[in-house]
């Protein structure tokens, strides 16, 4: 049977391409037209050249390559031995080398738009990391089984509600920063702001330490960060119109109630710290008569150690103190706190 030439080229089958870009969750049909004739406030609709070139970009970072698994064993490392060292500049550089910031921000776009693939890829990657950054930083502690417990240390093994809005104030603006391909470069300072490899290192090393509670509460700031950029990016995502009002409310709904859940331990945390810090002011200018002698408190500090707490006390005195005398500061100390309390007692004399 003959056919004509417009009826053969219209029946020509188009081979598929490998490389797909899934944007049936755009608005369309009815949704479409509503967008089109009536404006939402702040919430707006992104083009679908628009979201092939974010989704493609989010693609890639949700992937576990050869350059996110060198960077992540190195800027773990980096951070370890920055953290031992006390050191703010070596941990700021160990963020800037991580790459965990990327399959997060994927997440979010796979939670928000039911994309299970980008999801579920995105997830492994992050998984990859954070075992490839205990397993570093738990080695780094080996190196080192007797240097003590440093501030910077001491600085995330405390986490409260501040460093939710932290994270979630990362999240935004880490989503905003990719969905515009112009100021990509700002990624670099809200990977430093919200801080997503030194917490996982602390944690690495409370693991070689074996010490659950130092493994812990740095692995619980980690998973705040971690839930407050996902949720934080994919209503972000949403704002810029990047997925119907309709079909992303399972994702969100699932992320909004783990984060609710680990609300709980961080309102608890923030607690203690404010009592901590309550405690440690008032302790401040303090002055004791020992066994007549005369001692004024410079300083005290409420500190974890293996789970329990410890009061460091810095005395100043003029006269040198004996066994006797120190236990009876003890006995007073606990006194007034109205609980038995580990103490360390730092004597500096004065002339």
């Amino acid at each position: 049977m003959n056919v004509g030439a417009g009826l053969r080229k219209s029946g020509k089958k188009t081979t598929p391409s490998h490389e797909r870009i899934e944007v049936e969750n755009l608005p369309a049909g009815k949704e479409l037209t509503k967008a089109i004739n009536r404006r939402i406030p702040l919430f707006s609709y992104a083009s679908e050249q628009r979201f092939r070139d974010l989704f493609t970009t989010l693609r890639n970072d949700a992937q576990i390559q050869p350059t996110y698994l060198v960077l992540m064993v190195l800027s773990t490392m980096l951070a370890a031995v920055g953290l031992y060292m006390s050191s703010s500049a070596v941990v700021i550089g160990a963020m800037l080398l991580a790459l965990l910031m990327a399959p997060i921000v994927a997440l979010a776009m796979g939670l928000l738009r039911k994309e299970a693939k980008l999801a579920v890829t995105s997830i492994q990657t992050i998984v990859v990391g954070i075992f490839i950054a205990l397993s570093a930083a738990g080695l780094i502690s080996l190196l080192f089984p007797h240097k003590p417990i440093t501030t910077e240390m001491q600085a995330r093994l405390n986490p409260s509600l501040l460093d939710l809005a932290v994270a979630i104030v990362a999240g935004i603006a880490g989503a905003y920063t990719k969905s515009h391909r112009e100021i990509l470069q700002s990624l670099a300072g809200v990977s430093i702001a919200v801080a997503l490899v030194p917490p996982l290192a602390v944690a690495g090393i409370g693991l070689g330490m074996g010490d659950f509670h130092f493994f812990s509460q740095a692995f619980l700031l980690f998973s705040t960060n971690l839930i407050g950029i996902t949720l934080a990016a994919a209503f972000t995502f949403r704002v810029l119109g990047y997925s119907s009002a309709v079909r992303n409310k399972p994702g969100i709904a699932l992320v909004a109630l783990v984060l609710l859940a680990i609300t709980i331990p961080l309102y608890l945390s923030y607690r203690n710290i404010v009592a901590t810090t309550v405690l440690e002011n008032s302790w401040k200018h303090e002055r004791f008569l020992i066994n007549n002698k005369y001692l004024i408190v410079q300083r005290a500090d409420l500190m974890q150690q293996k789970g329990q707490d410890l009061l460091i006390v810095r005395v100043l005195i003029r006269e040198p103190l004996t066994r006797n005398d120190l236990n009876t500061l003890r006995k007073r100390i606990e006194s007034d706190l109205g609980s038995e309390q580990k103490i360390r007692v730092q004597v500096l004399y004065i002339p």
